[in-house]
C-alpha cells in the first residue's frame, strides 16, 4: 500500500486538509490584500503536494518517455515539434518549476525542506541539461508552455528525461532511501494515532464537546520573528492555563508550529472545552486570538478566527458544539488531525535538535465511565474512522 500522502483515499483527505490548514493569519485590518496572500499560500501548498502525488509514482514506474508519443508536430511547420503529447512531461514540467521556485527562496528553503521523495527529485532532474535547456527557452519565449524543438532536439530531450528517470528510481530504491521514508511515516502514524485517541479519551469523559481553533501568527512587518522568541509566546499563552479564566473549562489542546512562504512561524492550536459548561465558541477563539495580539504578542501578533463562519468555509466542519455520536462532524475533525500530523510527512522544518514542534496536553487518565446518565447512541471513535471512511 502506498505510504502516506500518496494513497488513492488519501487524495481528497489532503485536499481537504490543506483547505483546513492553510487558513491564513488574517484580521479584519489586512482586508483584501490579506485574503489574496492567504489564497496563494494555499495555492502554494497545493502544489507541493501535487508534485509530491507525481514524483511517488513515477520513482515506482518502469515506463520510458518516447519521442513517439511525446513529439506532437507543430501546425504551422510539421518540422518542429513540442513534447505535450505524454502528458508526465508537461506535469514534470510544472511540478519541477514549483519546487526549483521554492529551493531558490533562501529564507523558506533554510526553514523547511521538500521530503525525500521531492528531493530525490529534484537530485535527479538536475543533471538533465537538454531539459533544462528547453524549459530556460521556453519561459524565455512563450512562458509556461513548452517551445517547439526539431526532431533532433526532442529525442535529446527524451534521453535526457529517461536518464534522469532512470536515475531517480535508482535513488529511490536503496536501503537508506526507503529507511528514511518509512521513518517519516512511522512518525505521522504514531502521531496521528495519539492524537486521535487523545480526542476519543476526551470523549470518554464529555459527551459534549467546544472545539475551538485559531491560528495565531505575527504581523507581516514582524515576519521575522525569531523562533526562540515565538516559542516564548506560545508558553505565555499556554503555560499558565490552569488559574486563566479564560481557559478554566479547557479540558485539552494540541498544536502545531509551522512556517509558511508568507505566513512564517505560526501556530495551528486546536482547543476542547467541556461542552456542559460553555457554548460560545466563536467568542472564545476571538478571546484566545485577541489575548495573543494585545497581551502576549504587544500587538506584533495577528489571528485567524477559524470558528467564525466555519459551516460555509469548510467542506467538512468539526468546529463549535461536538457530541460524541455525531460522525460528519468527527470526520472533519479527523481532517484536522491528518493535517497537522502528516504534513511533516510532505515537508519539514528545520529547527535545531530536541524542539518540538507538535505538542498537546497529557492523556486523560482512564479512571471509568463518565458521570451522568447512560448515552443513548454510540460513540463515533475518531480512531475507527479509516481513510476509507473519509
Amino acid at each position: 500500500m502506498e505510504t502516506i500522502l500518496s494513497s488513492r483515499c488519501l487524495d481528497s483527505e489532503m485536499d481537504c486538509a490543506i483547505d483546513q490548514g492553510t487558513s491564513f493569519i488574517l484580521t479584519d485590518d489586512q482586508g483584501e490584500d490579506g485574503r489574496r496572500t492567504m489564497e496563494w499560500e494555499r495555492d502554494w501548498f497545493t502544489g507541493v503536494l501535487e508534485a509530491d502525488r507525481f514524483i511517488r509514482p513515477l520513482a515506482r514506474s518502469k515506463k520510458p518517455f518516447r519521442v513517439a508519443k511525446a513529439a506532437v508536430a507543430t501546425r504551422r511547420n510539421p518540422e518542429l515539434f513540442i513534447l505535450d503529447g505524454d502528458p508526465r512531461i508537461v506535469a514534470l514540467y510544472e511540478h519541477w518549476l514549483t519546487l526549483q521556485e521554492w529551493v531558490k527562496t533562501p529564507a523558506l528553503y533554510e526553514r523547511l525542506r521538500p521530503n525525500v521523495y521531492m528531493t530525490a527529485f529534484l537530485e535527479a532532474f538536475t543533471v538533465c541539461e537538454e531539459f533544462h535547456g528547453l524549459l530556460k527557452r521556453s519561459r524565455n519565449a512563450i512562458g509556461d508552455k513548452l517551445c517547439p524543438v526539431s526532431r533532433t532536439a526532442a529525442t535529446e530531450v527524451i534521453n535526457s528525461l529517461n536518464a534522469a528517470h532512470e536515475r531517480l528510481r535508482q535513488l529511490t530504491s536503496t536501503p537508506e532511501f526507503r529507511r528514511q521514508a518509512n521513518k517519516a511515516q512511522r512518525a505521522a502514524n504514531k502521531r496521528r494515532r495519539g492524537l486521535a485517541t487523545f480526542v476519543d479519551r476526551l470523549f470518554e469523559k464529555h459527551s459534549r464537546l467546544i472545539v475551538v481553533r485559531v491560528d495565531v501568527g505575527y504581523r507581516r512587518e514582524h515576519g521575522d520573528m525569531q523562533l526562540d522568541e515565538v516559542q516564548k509566546h506560545r508558553t505565555a499563552l499556554l503555560g499558565n492555563r490552569r488559574s486563566d479564566a479564560l481557559f478554566e473549562h479547557l479540558v485539552g489542546y494540541c498544536w502545531k508550529l509551522e512556517y509558511g512562504p508568507l505566513k512564517r512561524y505560526h501556530y495551528h492550536m486546536l482547543f476542547f472545552f467541556d461542552g456542559a459548561k460553555v457554548r460560545e465558541d466563536m467568542s472564545l477563539a476571538r478571546m484566545i486570538g485577541q489575548r495573543w495580539i494585545k497581551t502576549i504578542t504587544n500587538g506584533k501578533g495577528t489571528y485567524y478566527n477559524c470558528n467564525a463562519g466555519a459551516q460555509k468555509r469548510y467542506k467538512f466542519n468539526a468546529m463549535g458544539a461536538l457530541r460524541h455520536n455525531d460522525a460528519e462532524k468527527m470526520q472533519g475533525l479527523r481532517h484536522v488531525v491528518n493535517y497537522v500530523t502528516k504534513i511533516d510527512d510532505l515537508v519539514t522544518l528545520q529547527v535545531p535538535e530536541k524542539t518540538h514542534t507538535f505538542g498537546r496536553t497529557t492523556l486523560p487518565r482512564d479512571t471509568g465511565p463518565s458521570r451522568g446518565r447512560p448515552r443513548a447512541h454510540a460513540s463515533t471513535p475518531l480512531a475507527s474512522l479509516d481513510q476509507k471512511h473519509i
